[in-house]
């Protein structure tokens, strides 16, 4: 559920941003990439550990 919050928040930041300074979004966009990827790849690590 906190994926779901952080991804609906950063998508509204980046188009709002996006037509003023269009490199700052796509940083914005970059970093919560990365951030949610971080998040997945523990759950993915439980679960490997599991099998």
């Amino acid at each position: 559920m906190q994926n779901v919050g952080l991804v609906l928040i950063s998508t509204f930041l980046a188009l709002v941003v996006k037509e003023n300074k269009p490199l700052f979004s796509f940083m914005l966009r970059v970093f919560v990439g990365v951030l949610i990827f971080i998040f997945i790849i523990d759950v993915i690590a439980k679960i490997v550990k599991m099998l």
